[in-house]
Formats: C-alpha cells, sequence, structure tokens
C-alpha cells in the first residue's frame, strides 16, 4: 500500500471512494449525520492537507485533515472493496504523524453514534470520546 499527497487528477477518483464507502450507511443513518456525499474533492485537494491511499495503483482511500487552530480529521473513508486491509488505520497513522509534524499535541474528530465499527476502531487505536451532540460522537487522541 501507498500513501501519497493527493493531486488535482484524483480528485474524481477520490469522489468515487468517499460515495462508494459511505453509501452504505445512507439507510441507517440521517443523511446530515455524514459527510457531505458530493463535496468538490479538488477544491478539497487544493486547499487541505489530502492524502490517498493506493493499492495496486488504485486509489481505495483517502483522509481530509485540517491543521488550523487544532487539528483534526474533517474526512476518512475507505472503498468497500478495501476496508478489513488495514487501509483506514495506516491512513489514521499517516494523519497523527501529520499532525504532530505541524506541532500539534491532539487531533480530532467527529463520527456518528450508529457507526459501532468506527467506534471500535478508534478506541483501539488510542482515541477517546470528548463529548456528544445528538448522533454525532467527538474524539480526541494525545499525539
Amino acid at each position: 500500500m501507498k500513501i501519497r499527497q493527493a493531486v488535482a487528477s484524483d480528485a474524481k477518483a477520490l469522489t468515487e471512494c468517499m460515495v462508494q464507502a459511505y453509501s452504505p450507511y445512507l439507510d441507517r443513518l440521517d443523511k446530515d449525520a455524514l459527510p457531505p456525499l458530493h463535496v468538490d474533492y479538488l477544491e478539497e485537494i487544493k486547499h487541505y492537507p489530502v492524502w490517498v491511499a493506493e493499492l495496486k495503483g488504485e486509489l481505495v482511500g483517502g483522509i481530509i485533515l485540517v491543521l488550523e487552530e487544532q487539528a483534526s480529521i474533517a474526512n476518512i473513508a475507505v472503498s468497500p472493496n478495501s476496508q478489513g486491509k488495514g487501509v483506514g488505520k495506516v491512513l489514521i497513522k499517516h494523519g497523527i504523524a501529520q499532525a504532530q509534524q505541524a506541532g500539534f499535541d491532539e487531533l480530532h474528530l467527529a463520527t456518528h453514534q450508529a457507526l459501532a465499527e468506527n467506534l471500535s476502531l478508534y478506541k483501539h487505536l488510542g482515541w477517546q470520546e470528548s463529548g456528544r451532540q445528538n448522533s454525532k460522537v467527538f474524539m480526541v487522541r494525545a499525539l
């Protein structure tokens, strides 16, 4: 697996990956509870730190960070065919390293209470719940 910084030509494949990754959850979550599925990923790549994961030359995941007042994972997704292969774990570790390099001492994210598999993964990787608002679960990881 290769993790690399996203470039403009990745926008279409990143969009497809994000939509495929989140689509299975549409029937069990409010549409507003998920990250927006039809974001302009070209703009995201231009304005935010974005990395992609490739397996055998195919884009199979992506992570978008916000490194401003605090460090946050704005979005992370792995294509359904590549889930369970460690792609998400590698992307998260890469995000942690990027936040550390930028001088932050913690990294934040938000997920949904109905996504038990995400909550379990994040807790396994050292994240702690820092609060809840409606169905959102906020988590933080010390760096």
